[in-house]
């Protein structure tokens, strides 16, 4: 064998990584040496063997780096044996490893971080924060929660929460806070009371984000009482607020800032006739309908006036406000705008108060004082006028009765008797609006006073008159020629407004007026007439000065009239009201205190005529009208009376007084009530009663005074005789009281 044989065979047995030669060699000069590369091959195959060992063991752990640090493990064609000791695998688990601590140590600080921000979040809070464990068990607790529920000494870690907060519950399982925890979902409670506080509380469960398991239970207090007491205040509050705007007598809407609806009180949605829950969230315009007078058609936005001037504005006269219905008031109201707490217009707020009373009131007042200073006025003239017609009657009677019954001179006196009497019932008229004009009462049936008075005024009129008088209707207690008076005047004006014919519709009613009404009413019961006629009507600009005195359309007309049966009514304690429509009519109506309890007696009374005895009767007359004093001198001595007359109180006195000493007293003294410059009647018959207390004294006036004439007997008068009088009236009172009885 060749020295290039053997050579060949031992690389042929390193190729093949054999552990000999593929040709053994026993023999020749290659031998030994064939025995040495054979061991050689042995140690070369163990080394083989120990190298992949280490080598597939520095890869396993190399994956085994790769996987911790996040790599994908390389795979074998990857990573031959030249690679693996070029990528240095110690350095590669050193660096690792050196990451990994400056990541935990990065992570460290930031978790303490975030601890400590959980910390300041878990004490900043403003409610207390309890943590427990899922059996309930207190973990930890801010300090707002000590500050709450625990004594500075307390420590409650360990124990159930409920031994803590709700000592008055047995089992923990009654607490409602364990929802949370069993359906892993956050539980509120609303009002919760804890130690006579309240509050509201909110469960959160502590979940695990690998497992979805409950660790724990948040729960977070926050203490209410405050709120809850500011809430009961302010419930107080509105209550009083509601209470207050209910039971006030103004009506009170509040709108929004584009002007609709928002709140109305009681009074409100009466004189609107719209409720709250009607006129919510609607235009004020549509709701509160508030106009001028002269222009009903056109509604005042008031909201947006309002807002616009940004002020407070007030109307005190000329304001309509028409109802739902078409109810019409009379309201005087301010309004103003609501600001919130930067001083800008939330909304508005208007206060309004129903006048249409306190006008008619005011009307009244203004009525009864413009008639108060024509009476003052009539009061004198009608006393002086009534003593000239007083002095004309009786020269007309005298003249009467010294001329033959059917002469032409009869005629004519009878004439003039008739004319004396119209100026009569005109100074009568002027009467109603003085002193002298109290009512002479006396129980009367009005039913028939209505019925005889109409049907008489309406006598060949083309009026068809139409009662409707409740039966049976309160007697009441009044001056029948008056109220005749009144209602012959209402039926003329009825007559002046249906000049082609119509219908006149008079109604009395029994009313009971259980609380004040608008017309100034006593409380009680009346009896209520009203005149209904379909007649031209009265329009809105002179509806007001109807009852004003001399205030007339008619070219006829005194403008007495209406004047004059408004005094009367008044006078009787009655009211007196018009309301007109414009082409439909007018209604009047007149209300007189009633008497439910009295028996009525006719309009008029028949009364036996008295004995007249002349002769013995002596009469004393006292009057400041020389001319009276007269012809009653000779009238009554034409009748076969004695008849002494004076002039004022001191000489009637003084005259009395000496008869009465000489054995030849007076039968009888007539005293006339004004004596200007001089003592009155009255006061003269006060200083006689004391001379002698048996007086019979007759009281005679053209102007009463003080309610004398009404109510004569009270002042212990026999009787009464108003100016002007006809000479035979006089003569029957005159005969009247002498009747009655011997002194």
């Amino acid at each position: 064998m060749t020295g290039e044989e053997f050579i060949a065979l031992v690389r042929q047995a390193v190729a093949s990584n054999s552990e000999q030669l593929p040709t053994p060699v026993t023999a020749g000069e290659f031998a030994p040496l064939a025995c040495l590369v054979n061991e050689l091959l042995i140690d070369r195959r163990k080394l083989v063997r120990q190298h992949q060992e280490a080598t597939e063991y520095i890869r396993k752990k190399v994956d085994q780096l790769l996987l911790v640090i996040g790599t994908i493990p390389l795979r074998p064609e990857e990573l031959d044996d030249k690679t693996l000791i070029a990528i240095d695998p110690i350095g590669i688990v050193a660096d690792a490893f050196k990451q990994i601590l400056e990541h935990q140590q990065y992570t460290n600080r930031k978790l303490e971080t975030a601890v400590g921000e959980i910390q300041a979040i878990f004490e900043a809070v403003g409610g207390g924060i309890l943590v427990v464990d899922p059996e309930m068990r207190i973990q930890s607790f801010n300090a707002n929660f000590k500050q709450m529920f625990l004594s500075p000494e307390d420590n409650p870690i360990g124990q159930k929460c409920f031994e803590v907060l709700c000592r008055d519950w047995k089992q923990s399982n009654s607490c409602p806070f364990q929802n949370a925890i069993k359906n892993t979902a956050s539980v509120s409670v609303a009002d919760w009371r804890i130690y006579k506080r309240h509050y509201n509380i909110v469960a959160t469960p502590i979940v695990s984000q690998k497992d979805q398991s409950v660790k724990g239970l948040v729960l977070l207090y926050m203490d209410i009482t405050s709120q809850k007491q500011a809430e009961a205040a302010l419930a107080a509050e509105k209550e009083r607020l509601a209470v207050t705007l209910s039971s006030i007598a103004e009506g009170v809407i509040t709108t929004d800032i584009v002007g609709r609806i928002v709140m109305m009180n009681r009074l409100a949605e009466k004189l609107t006739g719209w409720s709250q829950s009607e006129a919510y969230g609607k235009p004020a315009c549509q709701i509160f309908w508030v106009a001028e007078e002269t222009d009903r058609r056109a509604c005042i936005d008031l909201p947006r006036e309002i807002l616009a001037s940004g002020k407070k504005i007030e109307r005190t006269s000329s304001t309509i406000l028409i109802s739902e219905d078409g109810t019409e008031y009379l309201i005087s109201l301010s309004g103003a705008p609501i600001t919130g707490l930067d001083k800008k217009a939330i909304g508005v707020v208007v206060v309004f108060r129903d006048i249409t009373a306190e006008k008619k009131q005011e009307i009244e007042l203004l009525n009864a004082r413009k008639i108060q200073s024509l009476g003052i006025l009539a009061g004198g003239i009608a006393h002086d006028f009534n003593n000239l017609l007083t002095a004309i009657i009786g020269n007309i009677g005298l003249a009467r009765m010294y001329s033959e019954s059917d002469s032409k001179a009869s005629d004519c006196l009878s004439r003039a008797e008739k004319a004396i009497s119209r100026a009569k019932s005109l100074t009568q008229q002027l009467l109603t609006f003085s002193k002298g004009g109290i009512p002479h009462r006396h129980i009367v049936s009005v039913k028939e006073l209505l019925r005889e008075t109409c049907l008489f005024a309406l006598r060949g009129s083309n009026i068809k008159c139409t009662f409707r008088i409740a039966d049976p209707l309160w007697p009441t207690n009044i001056d029948a020629d008056q109220i005749s008076q009144v209602v012959n005047n209402l039926v003329i004006n009825a007559q002046q407004a249906m000049p082609g014919g119509g219908e006149l519709v008079v109604v009395a009613e029994n009313v009971s007026l259980e609380q004040p009404e608008v017309l100034g009413l006593a409380i009680g019961p009346y009896v209520e007439v009203m005149f209904v006629d379909n007649g031209t009507g009265i329009t809105p600009e002179i509806i007001d000065k109807i009852f004003d005195p001399y205030f007339t359309t008619k070219s006829t007309g005194s403008g007495l009239g209406l004047a004059t049966s408004y005094a009367i009514i008044r006078k009787h304690g009655g009211a007196f009201t018009v309301d007109s429509t414009p082409g439909q009519g007018s209604v009047f109506v007149f209300y007189l205190p009633a008497e439910p309890n009295f028996l009525a007696v006719g309009a008029s009374v028949e009364e036996n005529e008295a004995a007249i005895l002349p002769g013995a009767a002596k009469v004393l007359l006292m009057d400041d009208d020389e001319m009276i004093r007269e012809i009653t001198t000779n009238f009554l001595e034409e009748k076969g009376f004695m008849i002494v007359t004076t002039g004022d109180g001191q000489a009637t006195i003084s005259t009395y007084q000496a008869a009465k000493e000489s054995g030849q007293p007076f039968d009888l003294v007539i005293l006339d009530l004004t004596i200007p410059g001089g003592m009155g009647g009255m006061e003269t018959f006060e200083q006689l009663k004391k001379m002698d207390p048996d007086i019979r004294a007759i009281v005679s006036s053209g102007y009463s005074e003080d309610g004398i004439l009404a109510n004569f007997r009270k002042y212990g008068f026999k009787e009464m005789l108003a100016k002007p009088y006809i000479l035979d009236d006089l003569l029957q009172i005159v005969s009247r009281v002498l009747a009655a009885g011997q002194r």
